[in-house]
């Protein structure tokens, strides 16, 4: 989820993955995300371990980390099974549902100032 507030600054990406009653540790990364940041604080750190643990299969939209080249090698290298996913579907996601309800959650404990002019 990449939330920005254009308001009052930055940005932050929040990574978590969910199966069944299991969940995985939340990544959060500030600033920018790319493919080798992707393979190295999520893939490497979190997705890999929590497979070796409980086999599953990865569920992923087509976030430009998730798709290049070396994303796909490290997946292909560690035999994570992925699921094909058809472009711009991201409702069908159960976790988007979750990211939803955070990102609520998160702007109701947030004041946005403004200026009356």
């Amino acid at each position: 989820m990449l939330e920005r507030d254009r308001f009052d600054g930055g940005s932050v990406i929040v990574w978590g993955g969910i199966m069944g009653g299991r969940k995985t540790d939340l990544v959060i990364i500030n600033g920018n995300l790319n493919a080798q940041g992707y393979v190295d604080n999520v893939l490497r750190s979190v997705v890999v371990p929590f497979i070796e643990q409980h086999p599953w299969c990865l569920m992923y939209g087509n976030a430009s980390p998730h798709t290049p080249r070396l994303t796909q090698a490290f997946l292909a290298r560690h035999d994570v099974n992925v699921l094909p996913w058809p472009a711009c579907s991201p409702d069908m996601n159960p976790i988007q549902h979750l990211w939803d309800i955070l990102g609520r959650k998160a702007r109701q404990n947030h004041v946005i100032k403004t200026s009356m002019t």
